[in-house]
């Protein structure tokens, strides 16, 4: 039978149907539904513990005593529970131990955007990404197996869009393992790390990452897909989605273990193509894999640092024309954003609209300095009509802003001031919260300060609910 499921449930089912008897998690977005999923089925213990740390020192001590069991956490939250984590790496289990960390890209619900396969290197333990919730659940179930055969904790992560979105998924029966061990068995080289003992440990957890190597060249998970061999992509995760997406006709390598990665397989691939790029959200993890064998020039990172620089030109033009045009200086921020909505709606061919202010901005000055230069000198004909359309999506930014600020007038005018009473408190909140959202409008658009546009009526009808909030 198939159903529906996000990847958070895919893996919440995955370690049900793996067996799991123990799970513990601390909340946090975008990890918190596993452990919420999970605990809705039977014959398994689940709680929210105090903090990551004593989450995975839950799920190591169930494994320690030969049940199979599971943490769960988001990103950061590895961070907290990093020291049990690599204790585990080096002591091993007597049982599957898996360790779910959910990476943030673009921090939807995160002060930051680490990549936990960082993690995966730094305590020699494998990793795997999965690129869709029937991977979510296959690789959960996968990594209770692998866990056992090598002796080590895994690392199953995901990203936010795998977390979030739902894909069809098989669903099997639940495998009732049976306790490996009846008590946890008194190995005090094995499971007491004095230094003496973590010495000994030390060329294991070495020997094992060399037999992982091995068993990722011809594992499942890692595949192949030949098409053209004009390019090729190693990629992992959602990446792979996006891959297959822009590019439905390139060959792909997909890498379902991303660590260790199988060097045999990665030249092999390199082999059949002309030209390689690896492609993958935030750090350049595969790439610095694929680039220490030695390979012709692979793009990776770089592609996306050619783009930037791509943009820096049509930024400048975007401020350049600002000023010419609006009379304002466009913050370099802001016309960075505009810029990149161009590039997106450039990109997907949209229809292009002029407003009549393009017309006069066929030649704008570009600010250097004391020095101004004619955009012509800078920028292609083509680029010239991508200027353009910066003024049309800045003259958009400023009517949404006009707009808003209509709004807020009217909330104000409309709700009474606030009374002791508990409707009076709620239209308090609502206002602070307009307020709020004004505000920020406020700071992104303020500094164009055209007062030929009216800004000046603008920041004074804004400026008494707000204060001097730029400073």
């Amino acid at each position: 039978m198939k159903r529906i499921l996000s990847g958070n449930e895919a893996i919440a089912r995955g370690a049900w149907e793996a067996g799991v008897r123990v799970a513990a998690a601390y909340p946090g977005t975008p990890s918190t539904e596993i452990l919420e999923e999970l605990a809705r089925f039977p014959h398994v213990y689940c709680e929210w513990s105090t903090n990551e740390k004593v989450a995975i020192d839950v799920a190591i001590g169930a494994a320690y005593a030969g049940r199979r069991a599971l943490a769960a956490m988001k990103h950061v939250g590895l961070n907290v529970g990093a020291d049990s984590f690599f204790y585990a790496s080096y002591t091993g289990a007597e049982a599957g131990l898996v360790i779910v960390s959910a990476d943030d890209p673009a921090m939807h619900s995160s002060q930051n955007e680490q990549d936990n396969r960082r993690y995966a290197q730094f305590a020699r333990v494998p990793c795997l990404d999965p690129a869709d919730s029937q991977e979510a659940k296959d690789f959960t179930i996968l990594a209770f197996t692998l866990s056992e055969t090598f002796d080590t904790p895994v690392l199953l992560r995901t990203t936010t869009r795998i977390n979030h979105s739902a894909t069809p998924v098989l669903l099997g029966e639940r495998a009732e393992i049976a306790p490996r061990r009846e008590k946890f068995p008194r190995n005090a080289a094995k499971y007491v790390m004095v230094p003496a003992n973590a010495r000994g440990r030390h060329p294991v957890v070495e020997q094992r990452l060399e037999a992982l190597a091995r068993w990722a060249e011809t594992a499942p998970v890692n595949r192949i897909e030949w098409r053209d061999r004009e390019v090729g992509i190693v990629t992992a995760g959602v990446a792979y989605q996006y891959a297959r997406e822009v590019f439905p006709t390139a060959s792909i390598l997909k890498l379902g273990l991303v660590h260790p990665t199988p060097a045999a397989l990665i030249r092999s691939f390199a082999a059949g193509v002309k030209r390689l790029i690896v492609l993958e959200e935030l750090d350049p993890v595969l790439e610095e894999q694929v680039r220490l064998l030695g390979l012709p020039p692979v793009d990776g990172a770089q592609v996306h640092m050619a783009a930037r620089q791509h943009r820096q030109p049509l930024t400048g033009a975007a401020r350049g024309v600002a000023h010419q045009c609006l009379g304002a200086e466009l913050p370099r921020k802001l016309a960075a954003t505009i810029v990149q909505q161009h590039v997106v709606r450039a990109r997907q061919q949209q229809p292009v609209v002029h407003h009549p202010l393009v017309a006069t901005a066929e030649k704008p000055a570009i600010e250097q300095g004391s020095r101004k230069q004619p955009l012509a000198g800078r920028l292609g004909g083509g680029d010239a009509r991508l200027v353009g359309e910066l003024v049309d999506l800045l003259l958009v930014e400023i009517e949404v802003f006009r707009h808003l600020l209509d709004v807020h007038k009217l909330v104000h005018g409309l709700i009474p001031h606030p009374a002791t009473s508990r409707t009076g408190r709620q239209h308090r909140r609502l206002l602070v919260q307009l307020d709020m959202v004004v505000a920020a409008e406020y700071l992104e658009m303020a500094p164009l300060g055209a007062g030929n546009h009216g800004y000046t009526e603008l920041t004074g009808q804004i400026q008494p609910h707000l204060g001097d909030t730029r400073a």
